[in-house]
C-alpha cells in the first residue's frame, strides 16, 4: 500500500492513497532568512523523519521522488530566483538532529539545477533532473544552495515549522566555500512537499461571497486549478462546477495541457439570474492520486442589497498602515448600474479614524464618507459607513471599494482578513497616498473583509421573447413578459434605418405588477415600404423607462438571413436578428478566427423576424464569427463581431 503524508505545525496525520506524496507543512511561522535566503548566497539544510516522509514512500525507480515543492507564504522581488541547486541524501535514523557544521555536498546526491519561480503564494517547486529513491528505514536530509550573488530587492517568504536542531544555514556576502562556510543552526525547517503522484488540484474558486439578486448578474465564477503532482495533466481534463441550494447551476469547462507546477484559471458560463438565499459552489476535477484537494466548495450568500467577497467564515488576521495612513480597498466590476449607499468594513482596532471610499479603476476617489471615530464596541464586527449621497456606478465600470486609514495615535491595523492562499489576483490593493492613487495589488494577505451597500436595484419588466412577421399587408410583433413590476406599459417605436425611431402605438400593461408569462401583440397598419425595424419601450409608472431588443421586418421577407447584430463591439450579449420566411429550427453558432466551435445552439424562427440573444462574455477579447445555419444543417450566413 503507497502512502501519503501530511504534517503541519498544529496537527499531524497520515493519509493513505495511491499515491506517493509526502507534505511536511507549517502555517504558523514564515522566515526569509531559509528557503532561498536573504543575501547575495545562501545555503540550508533540513532533517526530515521517515516517519513524516511514509517507511515505504518513495523506496524504489518507479516510485522515487520526482519533485519537490516548498510553499511562499510572501512574494519576493525577484520571483524568479536563479543559480539553485537542491541536493537530497539518507542518513541514519537515529539521527534525529542537526549540530553547526560547514558547508560541504559530500555524501549528497545533486537531484536539481537551475531556476526556481515563486511567482505565486502557495506551493511551488522544480521537477528534479534526478529523481532520487529513498532507503527503507532512513531519514531524508535535504540542502538547499543560491548562488547567484544577488541580493533580493525583497526576500521571498517561506513558509516553514518549528526546526529547532532539524535546520542549519548561511545567510551572506561571501561567495560558499567548503569547508569553510559555517553553518549556523535555525529554528526554521522549510516545509516541503515530496512528490510522485499525478494531482490536479482545485486552489480556489472566485466569486462574491455576498451577491445581490440582479445587480450583479450576469455573473461569472472562476476557478484556479494547479498541476501539484509530477505527471503532465492532459489538455481536455474537465473541471466542473454546480451550484445547490437556494439556486442551481452546473457547467463544464477543461484545462489545457498543465505541466507539474503550472496553473490555470477556469471560466464558467456566466449564471444570468439568483433568488435570495443560500449557495453552496462546488468545483471539482477528476479523482486522481490525491482525492483531498479534487474539490473545493465555497458558501454564497445572495442578498437583495449587499455585495462583497468576504464569506461566513472567521476573520484570520489584520492589515493597516500601522503608523501610516492610506486605503485598503477591493475590486469589482458591475453589470448593472448601481447606487452605493455605503461601505461595510470589519474592524479589528478599538479606536482610531477611518472613513469609506469608492474608487475609479485607477483607484481615484469618487465617493467618500465623513470620518468615523473607531469606538470599541465596533471591533471584529462589520461596521457600515454610510455615503451622505450614494454614489453612481455606470453598468460595466471596474472599480473599488474600501476604507481609508488616518494616522493614529498609535500603530494600527484596522481591517479584518479571510483565509484565502494565495488571493486571487489584481482584486485587493492598498493605495497611497491616503488621497486616491495607483493600486498596488497584493495575493498574499488573504481577503480584505469590505462589501458594500446598494440601493436595491429591480427590472421593472423581463422580456423572454419579442417577434415579429408580415400577414398580408400588415406587420405583426408578439412579445412576452415573464414579470411585471409598477409597468405602465409598452410604447411601440419604428424605424426605416434602425436609427430614428418614431412612436407609433401604445400597449398598455395588462397588469402592473406581474410575476407569471404574459403576452402582448400590436399590428402595425401601415408599415412603411422596404424594412421596417421596431423597437418597444417599456414604461413605469412613474416615468422611467427602458428599451428592448429590435426586430426587423421586411416588406418581402426573405430566406433565412442574418438581418443585424447588436451591438458590436460587445462586452457581455450578442444580439441577433435573424429573417426567415418560415418558421424553421436552426443552430447559431460562435467561432473563432480559425473556426473552432465555442458556443452552439439551437433555436426556433417565425415566419418574420426573430430576436436572440447570446451570452458572450465568457469569450477572451478578439475577433469572432456568428454563423447560422438551417435545419438541413446547411451554413446560411456569417457575421464577424469583436469582443472587448
Amino acid at each position: 500500500m503507497k502512502q501519503v503524508y501530511l504534517l503541519c505545525a498544529f496537527a499531524c496525520a497520515a493519509l493513505f492513497s495511491n499515491a506517493q506524496i509526502a507534505t511536511i507543512h507549517g502555517t504558523v511561522n514564515t522566515t526569509q532568512l531559509n528557503g532561498t535566503g536573504s543575501q547575495q548566497f545562501h545555503v540550508s539544510e533540513y532533517l526530515y523523519t521517515e516517519a513524516e516522509i511514509g517507511a515505504s514512500n518513495f523506496t524504489t525507480p518507479a516510485t522515487s521522488i520526482k519533485r519537490i515543492n516548498l510553499n511562499v507564504s510572501a512574494l519576493g522581488n525577484p520571483t524568479t530566483i536563479n543559480n539553485v541547486k537542491i541536493y537530497l541524501r539518507d542518513v541514519p535514523s537515529t539521527t534525529t538532529q542537526l549540530a553547526a557544521s560547514t558547508y560541504s555536498t559530500t555524501g549528497y546526491t545533486e537531484v536539481y539545477s537551475g531556476s526556481l519561480v515563486a511567482n505565486t503564494v502557495g506551493w511551488v517547486g522544480v521537477n528534479l533532473t534526478t529523481p532520487f529513491v529513498r532507503t527503507s528505514g532512513s531519514n531524508l536530509q535535504m540542502m538547499i544552495e543560491r548562488t547567484d550573488g544577488v541580493t533580493p530587492t525583497l526576500p521571498t517568504t517561506w513558509f516553514c515549522l518549528n526546526g529547532t536542531n532539524l535546520s542549519r544555514r548561511y545567510n551572506g556576502a561571501t561567495a560558499l566555500q567548503v569547508g569553510t562556510t559555517a553553518l549556523a543552526l535555525s529554528a526554521f525547517r522549510i516545509s516541503a512537499q515530496f512528490v510522485n503522484a499525478t494531482d490536479l488540484s482545485v486552489v480556489r474558486i472566485e466569486t462574491l461571497g455576498k451577491i445581490p439578486t440582479v445587480a450583479a448578474f450576469p455573473h461569472q465564477i472562476k476557478a484556479l486549478v494547479q498541476n501539484s503532482g509530477s505527471s503532465n495533466i492532459p489538455a481536455g481534463t474537465q473541471v466542473s462546477l454546480a451550484i445547490s441550494g437556494a439556486n442551481t447551476f452546473t457547467n463544464v469547462k477543461t484545462t489545457t495541457a498543465l505541466a507539474p507546477g503550472a496553473q490555470q484559471t477556469i471560466t464558467f458560463d456566466a449564471v444570468n439570474a439568483m433568488v435570495a438565499g443560500t449557495n453552496t459552489v462546488t468545483v471539482s476535477v477528476p479523482a486522481d492520486d490525491v482525492t483531498s484537494n479534487n474539490t473545493a466548495t465555497f458558501t454564497q450568500t445572495v442578498t437583495n442589497t449587499t455585495f462583497g467577497y468576504p464569506d461566513a467564515s472567521d476573520r484570520s488576521s489584520s492589515i493597516g498602515f500601522n503608523t501610516g495612513q492610506g486605503l485598503l480597498v477591493a475590486a469589482h466590476t458591475t453589470p448593472q448600474t448601481i447606487r452605493i449607499t455605503g461601505i461595510r468594513a470589519f474592524i479589528t482596532t478599538t479606536s482610531n479614524t477611518i472613513f469609506g471610499v469608492v474608487c475609479d479603476a485607477n483607484g481615484a476617489i469618487i465617493g467618500q464618507t465623513a470620518d468615523y471615530s473607531v469606538v470599541p464596541s465596533d471591533s471584529l464586527t462589520y461596521k457600515t459607513i454610510n455615503f451622505t449621497t450614494p454614489i453612481t456606478v455606470n453598468a460595466n465600470s471596474n472599480f473599488f471599494i474600501g476604507i481609508g486609514q488616518r494616522t493614529g495615535t498609535y500603530g494600527y491595523f484596522p481591517l479584518g482578513t479571510q483565509v484565502e492562499s494565495p488571493a486571487r489576483p489584481n482584486t485587493f490593493a492598498s493605495v497611497t497616498p491616503i488621497t486616491g492613487g495607483t493600486p498596488s495589488f497584493t495575493t498574499s494577505l488573504g481577503r480584505f473583509m469590505l462589501e458594500a451597500d446598494i440601493e436595491q436595484v429591480t427590472l421593472p419588466v423581463t422580456f423572454t421573447t419579442f417577434s415579429g412577421k408580415k400577414e398580408a399587408n400588415k406587420n405583426v410583433l408578439a412579445w412576452t413578459t415573464a414579470n411585471e413590476l409598477n409597468n405602465k406599459g409598452f410604447e411601440v417605436l419604428r424605424s426605416a434605418n434602425g436609427g430614428n425611431f418614431s412612436s407609433i402605438g401604445f400597449v398598455a400593461s395588462k397588469s402592473t405588477n406581474a410575476t407569471s408569462a404574459t403576452n402582448y401583440n400590436f399590428i402595425d397598419e401601415k408599415p412603411l415600404s422596404g424594412t421596417n425595424y421596431y423597437q418597444l419601450r417599456q414604461i413605469d409608472q412613474d416615468g422611467k423607462s427602458s428599451l428592448s431588443s429590435v426586430v426587423v421586418i421586411r416588406s418581402a421577407s426573405p430566406k433565412l438571413e442574418i438581418a443585424n447584430i447588436y451591438p458590436n463591439p460587445t462586452i457581455n450579449i450578442i444580439n441577433a436578428v435573424l429573417n426567415n420566411d418560415k418558421e424553421e429550427r436552426i443552430t447559431v453558432t460562435i467561432t473563432d478566427m480559425k473556426g473552432n466551435v465555442l458556443k452552439s445552439q439551437a433555436y426556433s424562427t417565425v415566419a418574420g423576424s426573430t430576436n436572440i440573444s447570446i451570452n458572450v462574455a465568457s469569450l477572451s477579447a478578439g475577433t469572432y464569427f456568428l454563423k447560422v445555419n438551417n435545419e438541413d444543417d446547411k451554413a446560411i450566413q456569417s457575421v464577424k463581431f469583436i469582443k472587448q
